[in-house]
């Protein structure tokens, strides 16, 4: 072979090979990450169920070639798992999958997802009942997908058609195939890092910033027991006799809403919505009022629906409940406007309150998948508590106006299967 040939081989083979490593390096350091975060999480929270999307490096990946949006759609379907179990599945068998639906009452929507320990996915998304995606950033995962994937997929199949639209499931098509294995670049920064390295302490609860696992699911607001302020805190310490540099001269007034993340040596990790935006930092558990006011709601019972709703054990629960939670409240009768569901709540939704006739009337919409809910009602209001009903759906929900939020409990039939207008509202 001349020597100009042999030399040209020697460059490309040379090429060929400098890149499988850096490729096997980008990958081993990325199984390496996603390790530590699964292990940090399992070792130092409680390890409760998690979403997997929200992981960093799943999520970088995810963004990467799927797009947020459809990881969004991931998320919704998705069970949550314990970080401890998907850790031991990754070093057992260098792998996880991870399945969920969202229930209807005709059929449900479907996803999967199947991650590598090198990084190779493919993730399957059923939605609006008739749509099938499936993406992987491997072609060769795409082609021959793992023995979980082909199991959903015959599974999504076997739904028999009741239209014509729906022969879609039968032979789905990859919709993300690039023509080789590639690892993002945006996953693999330092700034990326660094990013991943503050979510997991947040998530671990070790910090408190805009990453902790905040949840709405419970009616958390200040009650301060001094001075009527309750200041927030850069470190859960309390303060001693002497100079006290870790309180912030923020603070929170009585009704003030705010979500809750880990508890610490008797302080919350709190996020508060205000008009200038979001507030973090550490609240004493002796200045706020927390109840896990959703699974307190009494079951609505649907013998009651022949008498008036207004009279049913429900509302008088209701009342009760939330009377208990405002009393001592200063009055606040600002109603209007237009609102938004929180970020962070399980379902989207919006709500209008309007005067009509010289009366308030609210508006909620809110969806669970391709199920819809809502109310159009008028709204009667004593002070800080209201509730509407609609007699024909035998609808009914309660609100509280906080100081920067309306939080919304319904009686549990005020839409299709799934949807809940339950959870805190913000003003728009």
């Amino acid at each position: 072979m001349p020597r100009p040939l042999i030399f040209s081989w020697l460059i490309k083979l040379f090429l060929i090979l400098s890149a499988t490593t850096a490729h096997s390096s980008e990958t081993a350091a990325f199984l390496a990450d996603l390790k530590g975060t699964l292990s940090s999480l399992s070792t130092n929270s409680e390890d409760n169920g998690i979403d997997p999307t929200a992981i960093p490096q799943i999520a970088c990946l995810l963004d990467q070639t799927m797009g947020s949006r459809y990881r969004q759609s991931l998320s919704d379907r998705l069970n949550r798992e314990s970080p401890g179990d998907l850790l031991k599945s990754l070093d057992d068998n260098g792998e996880i999958f991870i399945s969920g639906w969202i229930p209807h009452a005709a059929d449900s929507e479907q996803a999967g997802l199947w991650m590598s320990g090198k990084g190779g996915f493919v993730a399957v998304i059923q939605s609006n009942g008739n749509e099938l995606r499936i993406f992987s950033n491997d072609p060769e995962l795409a082609r021959n997908p793992p023995d979980e994937i082909r199991k959903l997929l015959a599974k999504i199949a076997a739904h028999v058609p009741y239209r014509e639209d729906e022969k879609a499931l039968q032979n789905p098509e990859p919709t993300l195939i690039p023509s080789r294995f590639d690892f993002p670049e945006a996953c693999r920064t330092e700034e990326f890092r660094k990013t991943a390295a503050t979510w997991t302490e947040a998530h671990s609860g070790r910090v408190c910033n805009e990453f902790a696992a905040f949840s709405s699911d419970k009616l958390t607001l200040a009650r301060p027991l001094r001075q009527g302020k309750a200041y927030l805190f850069n470190e859960p310490i309390a303060c001693g006799t002497g100079p006290c540099p870790q309180r912030r001269k923020a603070y929170l007034v009585a009704g003030d809403y705010v979500d809750i993340a880990q508890d610490r040596e008797g302080f919350s990790c709190v996020r508060y919505n205000g008009k200038s935006g979001q507030t973090f930092g550490w609240l004493s558990n002796a200045d706020i009022k927390s109840v896990d006011i959703i699974n307190e709601k009494p079951d609505f019972d649907d013998l009651e629906a022949v008498v008036k709703i207004e009279n049913t054990a429900w509302m008088q629960a209701m009342s009760k409940l939330t009377g208990s939670l405002t009393n001592g409240l200063p009055s606040l009768n600002d109603w209007e406007g237009k609102w938004i569901k929180a970020e962070g709540a399980p379902f989207s939704g919006k709500m209008s309150i309007k005067s009509k006739n010289k009366s308030l009337n609210i508006v909620v919409d809110a969806t669970a998948g391709y199920n819809i809910g809502g109310i159009n009602a008028p709204l009667r209001t004593n002070g800080r508590v209201a509730h509407a009903v609609d007699d024909g759906m035998i609808c009914a929900v309660f609100l509280i106006r906080l100081n920067n939020a309306i939080y919304i409990l319904d009686n549990g039939n005020c839409g299709g299967h799934g949807v809940s207008l339950d959870g805190p509202y913000m003003k728009n």
